[in-house]
């Protein structure tokens, strides 16, 4: 009897063995083993199985950008340099009148007029004036410098010319 019981187990072995195989042979691409979920992930999931779902904005998904997935090292392209910013416009000399040289204990002073305000303004050398500065003072005429470019005035003759 208990040889007949160890015949009919070893049997029954066989058969599984050979099932399994001939499933196999039938089917060689291996079969995913599904992951047991809760319920309410699968209710939820059948609930939304209609619904198109979406991918988020770019912006909210930085490793896109900082490792991207087409380039041998990860890393963004570099970006090109900085193009310089265009010169300033260039200021336009003051305009203004010479009224007259003083040297005093303070040294050479001049005073200006204003042309548009009618203001007087007293300068000495290495003073500015609308971003001109004040580099040379003479008996008769002042010389302004803004970067490259120079400009003199000069103290008007007696008949205001």
């Amino acid at each position: 009897m208990a040889r007949a019981i160890i015949i009919a187990l070893a049997l029954a072995v066989f058969l599984v063995g050979a099932w399994a195989l001939i499933d196999v042979l039938r089917d060689p691409v291996a079969r995913p083993v599904v992951p047991t979920v809760d319920e309410n992930r699968v209710a939820s999931s059948e609930r939304d199985r209609g619904a198109v779902r979406r991918l988020p904005p770019l912006g909210q998904l930085p490793q896109t950008r900082q490792r991207p997935l087409f380039e041998d090292d990860r890393r963004p392209p570099a970006l090109p340099p900085a193009e310089p910013a265009p010169p300033a416009a260039a200021k336009p000399p003051p305009d203004v009148v010479l009224q007259g040289v003083v040297e005093d204990e303070r040294g050479q002073r001049v005073l200006l007029q204003i042309r548009r305000t009618g203001k007087l303004v007293w300068l000495s050398k290495g003073e500015a004036l609308d971003g001109w500065e004040v580099v040379s003072i003479e008996r008769s005429r002042i010389v302004f410098r803004n970067g490259a470019r120079r400009h003199v005035v000069v103290l008007p003759d007696k008949t205001g010319q």
